[in-house]
């Protein structure tokens, strides 16, 4: 059965509807959210360069709240963990472009992160998220976009700190942008 066509939770407007208040059926439906990152390197200004405590610290604590607040399921497919052989594009274009929830984490300026973020702009209305360890860092026209900053917190806590507010990056001065 094809995922879109099947009841869509209702936002509220603090922008998360509950069970109680959306017109979702608990167990009807599963949100899928897809992250594209970078697949072998974080970059050189990451301060953050172990992906598997990437999801199990940030990762997956948002796809809980987005399941609690929603009263749904939500799938976590990170496209870097899939083992399928052959060439990656076809997987990672529809994980863009079919995606309920997409995030881009454009920590390192990954070009293959950047091509799926401009798939899924160019083909999808869709919920898409920019994530990035080092807002100054992001590049092109994804600059002039609202980004949430993320951290690790002392290993004291299973969880990470994002800015309390997400906002357009910084251009450096060899980029045209917001400044």
């Amino acid at each position: 059965m094809d995922r879109r066509a099947q009841p869509v939770p209702t936002a509220t407007a603090d922008g998360f509807g509950t069970a109680a208040e959306s017109t979702f059926t608990p167990g009807a439906r599963m949100l899928r959210c897809f992250v594209a990152m970078p697949g072998t390197s974080m970059g050189e200004s990451a301060g953050w360069t172990d992906c598997p405590a990437i999801r199990r610290r940030l990762l997956e604590p948002a796809a809980e709240l987005v399941r609690r607040r929603l009263g749904c399921d939500v799938e976590l497919v990170i496209e870097k963990e899939k083992s399928a052989a052959g060439p990656v594009h076809h997987s990672m274009f529809a994980g863009a472009t079919d995606a309920d929830i997409y995030v881009a984490d454009l920590t390192g300026a990954n070009p293959n992160v950047y091509l799926e973020l401009g798939v899924r702009w160019a083909v999808s209305d869709g919920v898409t998220i920019l994530i990035c360890q080092d807002i100054a860092g992001v590049r092109f026209n994804a600059a002039a976009n609202r980004i949430i900053e993320y951290s690790p917190m002392p290993s004291r806590t299973p969880y990470t700190t994002c800015s309390q507010r997400s906002r357009p990056a910084k251009t450096r001065p060899d980029q045209t942008g917001p400044q």
